[in-house]
């Protein structure tokens, strides 16, 4: 019961996403804490194809970590099959 009352307040945010093409996630603001929902909108929107190679071992492991985290949420299949 608890586990269910900490995922609604980690999914209680202001979430605005925006989408250049109307298909696929372009951008998106989290107001308020909710780590899990940026997770996932981050494995959504895909690693950057250019990345700074001063910022790219950062950039790596923070995705990685988010890979991590969506994994263990038991979401990352459904993300991965949906070809986002």
């Amino acid at each position: 019961m608890s586990e269910d009352f900490e995922d609604v307040l980690d999914f209680s945010a202001i979430v605005v996403i925006s989408s250049i093409d109307s298909v696929h996630i372009s951008d998106y603001y989290i107001g308020g804490s909710a780590e899990r929902l940026d997770s996932i909108l981050n494995l959504c929107l895909g690693f950057p194809k250019q990345t700074e190679a001063k910022y790219y071992d950062n950039t790596i492991s923070l995705f990685i970590n988010d890979i991590r985290i969506v994994e263990k949420m038991l979401c990352l299949d459904h993300i991965l099959n949906e070809k986002v």
